[in-house]
């Protein structure tokens, strides 16, 4: 597994265990929802970021792969 997806599948599985941690806590309706959206925010930001990342690699993937196959055919 590379390591993007290893990362993916941690943070998948933080967010499972946070979010049943919630789930489970002794606490009022309202500061449970407020403690799960707060969760929430955190780790789409996270996920965002490294979307961001991933996209990023693979537009320098991209244009390493354009700029190879130009050269490949110029060099004929």
């Amino acid at each position: 597994m590379s390591g993007s997806k290893t990362f993916l599948v941690f943070l998948m599985g933080m967010a499972a265990g946070v979010a049943t941690g919630i789930l489970v806590a002794p606490r009022r309706g309202d500061k449970t929802r407020k403690k799960l959206a707060k969760h929430a925010r955190a780790f789409s930001g996270q996920l965002l970021n490294k979307a961001t990342k991933v996209g990023e690699q693979l537009k320098d993937s991209y244009e390493s792969a354009k700029d190879g196959v130009s050269k490949s055919l110029n060099i004929s």
